[in-house]
């Protein structure tokens, strides 16, 4: 009767393991790593779309990890008490995957995968020390305490993998944002990050990119924490790159036609508004690139080309002119807005009351750190 139920007791935990990591692995493919694994393929691949669903990536990946949690059970002997420690390579090429998918370095990842490793060894160590010493006091009969050490094994090897493989800060807002604006989900895409203030040129085009889709580029942008002058709003292969999505993109969006190994720039969008009409993103591409340059006689000059109806006028074109026309006594463009015109004069006055620089940047990015007058003068 006791060998019957240690049997069913160890068929059980060993199905509670199984069934642990499996659903530990489809959670860690499909939705913590998703975007990662996507970029791998798409690497893989050279960029041919191959249309797999992340459960489809999701379920090969883990049926490959269980198959190979299983050769490693045989090579330990079929052995219970070891059953857990079939499961540290399954779990470490799963944290391994995160470094080889190209997002980044693999130096970037070092420093969490060398702390995982260690504290799986150590873990490691500590759970055969505690077998190794069951068996020479000869304590068989009482198993009840191995369960709860391997559960806080495999635990520990949940904690590590997310740990070790986790895609940090910028670089995953980058991967969730292009993922979203390639399914067109442009509204989604402008929520990642939207308050964080720790950005990147590449960050700043995809919101630009976004934005513009939506057609509301001159009405949202500095809405946002931007990195980088006009040149950060579109990709070049140099200081701006996108992980997968096609750098041709901003071609279809503005009905422009370049070579493959060109790219897209503020000087040739003024070049072609010359000589060719353009599309409205391709305009507020422009007219924001000068915003971003601060080049506000250049702005003037053009907004009224493209925006004649004053009404029409995307709130951070407005809020330029404005602060234009303090600025030139002889403008080339005038314009006249009194609310835009209280506005301003009470962003200067509370700029007034604070002669400490930090104090005065923190209260006036909480009021007016959404516009482009705090852009203009405290942006980076």
């Amino acid at each position: 009767m006791d060998i019957s139920l240690q049997k069913n007791g160890a068929l059980l935990f060993r199905a509670l393991c199984s069934i642990l990591f499996f659903l530990y692995s489809i959670a860690y493919t499909c939705f913590y790593q998703a975007q990662e694994l996507a970029l791998m393929v798409h690497r893989l691949t050279g960029g041919v779309p191959l249309y797999l669903n992340r459960w489809v990536v999701g379920l090969l990946i883990t049926g490959s990890l269980v198959l190979l949690q299983l050769g490693v059970f045989v090579l330990l002997g079929r052995s219970k008490r070891l059953l857990v420690a079939s499961y540290v390579p399954s779990f470490l090429l799963l944290m391994l995957l995160s470094a080889f998918t190209g997002v980044a370095p693999f130096s970037a990842f070092l420093p969490g995968l060398c702390v995982s490793v260690a504290l799986v060894v150590m873990a490691l160590c500590l759970l055969l020390f505690c077998i190794k010493r069951q068996q020479t006091t000869h304590e068989e009969e009482n198993m009840s305490v191995y369960p709860y050490l391997s559960m806080w094994f495999m635990v520990l090897l949940m904690f590590v993998t997310a740990y070790g493989g986790a895609v940090k800060g910028i670089l995953h807002r980058r991967l969730v944002m292009e993922t979203l604006i390639k399914n067109r989900q442009y509204e989604k895409a402008l929520e990642v990050g939207k308050r964080d203030l720790e950005t990147d040129s590449a960050l700043t085009s995809l919101r630009a990119l976004a934005l513009a889709s939506e057609g509301v580029l001159g009405e949202h942008l500095f809405d946002y924490s931007l990195v980088g002058t006009s040149q950060a709003m579109m990709p070049n292969d140099k200081t701006v790159k996108w992980l997968s999505l096609n750098e041709k993109t901003l071609d279809s969006l503005f009905v422009i036609v370049t070579p493959h190994d060109e790219y897209i720039t503020q000087g040739a969008l003024e070049k072609w508004a010359e000589e060719h009409k353009l599309t409205k993103p391709a305009y507020d591409y422009m007219l924001c690139g000068y915003l971003l340059d601060r080049q506000l006689d250049k702005f003037a000059a053009r907004v009224f080309l493209y925006y004649p109806n004053n009404n029409e006028l995307p709130r951070h074109y407005r809020e330029a002119l404005t602060l234009y026309m303090h600025q030139r006594s002889n403008p080339v463009a005038y314009y006249s807005d009194n609310l835009m015109e209280t506005d301003y004069q009470d962003f200067q006055d509370l700029e007034g009351k604070y002669k400490n620089f930090t104090e005065r940047f923190n209260v006036l990015r909480s009021v007016y750190g959404n516009t482009y007058w705090f852009y203009y003068t405290y942006g980076k």
